[in-house]
């Protein structure tokens, strides 16, 4: 393959990838995780402060793991999760939650 430095038409590349491969840890994965850093951090202060910075909603830390395309569809047309819908999270989640978890508890 080559690119015509001149050529007006563009191509685009589609790369799928596994939600696990982005997303590694599960919730109790997680607050492991941030406990083990912030040995204080209680679980409720855990679930305020992923539900307060809305971090479930936030691609950069977290997504949510349809157990179905027909959720995943609902999920679009209504901006509800179904309760029984899995999080996972990444390792960015766990470093910002350690920052913010000072800030958050007021220490």
């Amino acid at each position: 393959a080559a690119i015509d430095q001149n050529a007006n038409d563009v191509i685009t590349i589609i790369k799928t990838q596994k939600l696990t491969d982005r997303y590694t840890l599960t919730y109790d994965e997680c607050f492991k995780s941030v406990r083990a850093q912030v040995p204080t951090m209680k679980q409720n202060d855990f679930n305020r402060l992923l539900r307060e910075r809305k971090i479930k909603e936030d691609e950069k830390y977290s997504a949510y793991n349809f157990r179905c395309q027909r959720h995943e569809e609902e999920f679009k047309k209504s901006g509800k999760v179904k309760t029984s819908t899995p999080s996972l999270y990444n390792e960015d989640c766990v470093r910002y939650l350690v920052e913010e978890l000072p800030k958050f508890l007021g220490g």
